[in-house]
């Protein structure tokens, strides 16, 4: 039983301890952070949730405070897998789970992976390419790559005019998304490239578990929500409006929640979800 101020920990897994912050008491539900942020993404939405369930925001292997990934490049099953043994070494039996953008793929990969696992997900900003080839391409630009400090710290700077202040004027939290796009070190962008490598066409008809597919109208891939929709075999799909306070923060907990409250029906006493067309 934890108290809505939360506290931090970590939990043991093959592959290293993950960093999590945790607050709230009742039905337990996972938040996943974005590659290049962390847990701290989730500072606002953390308190609103924990009034009514246990909240875990995890930190993906290789980011934030957890431990570095194993060398060379890591896939988003092996980061399912490490989150599937994160969420066993906490106790908890078949949370629901929200993720964001690549956390959103590492939920849904998990949910594919053991359909037990999953009581209910939410996949917010999960990217998607109509066409494969353009998603694998990125693979090969300047934007996923390492990084070096270099000997004069040209490195850094660079990171400051991408991540920091110089990138996104007049956000108050620009320090603290620099912070998390330098604390995993030069392979922070290892999350993103095995997002551009997995398929989504071929992983999400595997997820059994009640989905609902969540953006918000002002990101790059709102357009493509549908199409995730589509591919999951339960699936609700809802495009926000809201103003968000910056996109790497565009988490809405009145949706979560009430998605992932235990027994949450449509007005038709249903689950409100619909059969994805074409998938079986």
């Amino acid at each position: 039983m934890h108290n809505r101020e939360g506290r931090r920990g970590f939990v043991a897994t093959s592959a290293g301890q993950l960093h999590y912050r945790t607050a709230g008491a009742g039905p337990p539900l996972v938040l996943l952070h974005n590659a290049w942020l962390s847990s701290r993404m989730f500072g606002a939405a953390l308190p609103r949730l924990a009034g009514e369930f246990e909240v875990f925001a995890i930190e993906t292997l290789g980011q934030g405070q957890s431990d570095p990934a194993p060398a060379g490049e890591v896939e988003i099953a092996t980061y399912a897998a490490v989150l599937r043994e994160a969420m066993a070494g906490l106790g908890l039996e078949r949370p629901a789970v929200a993720g964001q953008a690549t956390g959103a793929a590492i939920a849904a990969e998990a949910a594919a992976q053991e359909p037990a696992a999953v009581e209910r997900l939410v996949l917010t900003g999960l990217p998607f390419w109509r066409n494969p080839a353009t998603r694998l391409a990125q693979l090969a630009g300047e934007t996923f790559a390492d990084w070096e400090p270099g000997p004069d710290g040209e490195g850094l700077r660079r990171a400051w005019q991408q991540h920091g202040r110089e990138a996104l004027p007049g956000y108050p939290g620009a320090a603290a998304v620099l912070v998390d796009y330098l604390s995993p070190g030069p392979r922070t962008s290892l999350a993103l490239r095995a997002l551009l490598r997995w398929d989504p066409r071929e992983r999400l008809p595997l997820v059994a578990a009640p989905t609902l597919v969540l953006s918000h109208a002002g990101n790059i891939f709102s357009r493509n929500a549908s199409l995730v929709a589509e591919l999951l075999p339960r699936s609700e799909l809802r495009i926000m409006t809201d103003p968000v306070p910056h996109p790497h923060q565009a988490i809405f907990p009145e949706e979560i929640a009430e998605f992932c409250r235990p027994g949450a029906r449509s007005a038709d006493g249903q689950p409100p979800l619909r059969r994805a067309p074409g998938v079986s």
